[in-house]
């Protein structure tokens, strides 16, 4: 969990080669992989070994990296 400010760019990299990435929006907006995400949303993304993450608003994200298998 990290509170991230606008204009950050992140990426976070898998630790385990098949695992996929959940990522919850507490607070803010941020755009995934071409996928914009507001307070609320989630999504999961699966088959990569790394996700971008870009921030929009002052975000308040979660991040579970989750197996696939």
């Amino acid at each position: 969990m990290g509170t991230l400010d606008a204009g950050q760019i992140k990426e976070y990299k898998q630790h385990k080669k098949g695992n996929g990435v959940y990522l919850f929006v507490i607070e803010g907006e941020v755009e995934v992989n071409n996928t914009v995400l507001s307070k609320r949303d989630g999504a999961g993304f699966s088959e990569t070994d790394a996700i971008t993450i870009e921030v929009l608003k002052e975000a308040k994200v979660l991040l579970m990296e989750v197996p696939m298998n």
